[in-house]
């Protein structure tokens, strides 16, 4: 019976010490609100804006502008979920592309290896 007692506490040992990581989100992140990422090459500055509402649904505006004065924009509106730390987002029925949380509450485009910068709570003149 003794033996059995040892065993048992060192699987709850195991198991409380082997189930919290460091890369667990914060229950409390709220992904509401304007984040955005920008990058350039050499003749183009493009920046991305993720806009995260209320309702599951968003909006991605692409803008780029150009060494020669010329812009362009495009505006796109999406659904979103949040499964774990990835954030789906979908343009109908289609997998549009898929946002990682970290520990850090930081949140990257997982395709470009960018992160992206929460600039506003508040997304309300998006909609």
């Amino acid at each position: 019976m003794k033996i059995y007692l040892q065993l048992f506490t060192v699987f709850i040992l195991i198991t409380s010490v082997t189930s919290c990581t460091k890369d667990e989100i914060n229950k409390d992140f709220n992904i509401l609100g304007v984040w955005e990422v920008s990058n350039s090459t050499d003749d183009t500055v493009h920046k991305q804006t993720l806009v995260f509402g209320e309702n599951s649904t968003g909006l991605n505006i692409y803008a780029s502008e150009f060494l020669s004065g010329e812009k362009t924009s495009s505006a796109i509106a999406f659904n979103w979920e949040i499964n774990g730390n990835a954030i789906t987002l979908f343009e109908g029925d289609t997998v549009q592309n898929i946002q990682i949380i970290n520990s850090d509450d930081e949140v990257y485009l997982y395709h470009e290896d960018l992160y992206l910068i929460k600039i506003s709570n508040d997304y309300s003149s998006y909609y």
